[in-house]
């Protein structure tokens, strides 16, 4: 679902997106870092939503979850649930995190 969260509103969900943050960033080839933030899911219509945000080590960003994966995350909460999300993520053809990036 498309909203905001704080640890404090929605301490269940707000864990688990940090659990499947602290997953990506274990797993990251490429030595991102994911955190859970407030950003906005669709900036024309002013729809917030708290995610978890990919980290390159050279300043940029993105969202790392589609709204489907966040969903598992939040909605089901489990950690398998969480699992199948990070490995959806992980294998997404659009992941800027998903093969090593060779460096001269």
């Amino acid at each position: 679902m498309i909203k905001t969260i704080t640890k404090e509103t929605n301490p269940k969900e707000y864990e688990a997106l940090e659990t499947a943050a602290k997953i990506l960033t274990a797993l990251s080839p490429n030595g991102a870092y994911y955190t859970v933030e407030e950003c906005y899911f669709d900036y024309g219509q002013d729809w917030k939503w708290t995610t978890v945000i990919g980290n390159k080590r050279d300043g940029t960003s993105w969202q790392a979850l589609c709204p489907r994966d966040h969903d598992l995350i939040t909605d089901i909460g489990t950690l398998e649930a969480i699992v199948k999300a990070v490995e959806n993520t992980i294998n997404d053809e659009h992941n800027p995190d998903r093969k090593r990036e060779v460096t001269a």
